[in-house]
């Protein structure tokens, strides 16, 4: 899957599909032929935007696509560093010959910063 780089990512035909799924009340084209959506929401997309409309919701936000598009962004960003996390210290070796508190004490003094 390609990187994300902009919040125009989540497009608005996807909110509006995930909205719809979800039970909203979506304005339909006057354009639109039959009732059916041509563009359907990939499910990479819909488990950011559906999330992000659960934390609007929670917070009491309104439901603009807008506010929908940077927190479904926000969202992913933060999965992707995370998964930087993750990888970075899974690849950490560690000496065996090290007890357990002393690499608790070597995790905890140390400041691991994560490239960019």
């Amino acid at each position: 899957m390609k990187t994300i780089k902009s919040m125009n990512a989540f497009k608005t035909s996807y909110i509006a599909d995930i909205k719809e799924r979800l039970g909203f009340k979506v304005r339909v084209s006057p354009r639109r032929k039959n009732s059916e959506r041509k563009i359907k929401c990939p499910d990479f997309h819909a488990k950011f935007i559906s999330e992000a409309i659960k934390i609007l919701q929670k917070e009491g936000k309104p439901l603009t696509y807008r506010n929908i598009q940077e927190k479904a962004f926000k969202l992913y960003q933060k999965t992707q560093s995370e998964n930087k996390v993750k990888k970075y210290f899974n690849s950490i070796k560690v000496n065996k010959s090290l007890s357990k508190e002393e690499i608790k004490d070597i995790l905890d003094s140390e400041v691991f910063e994560l490239e960019s």
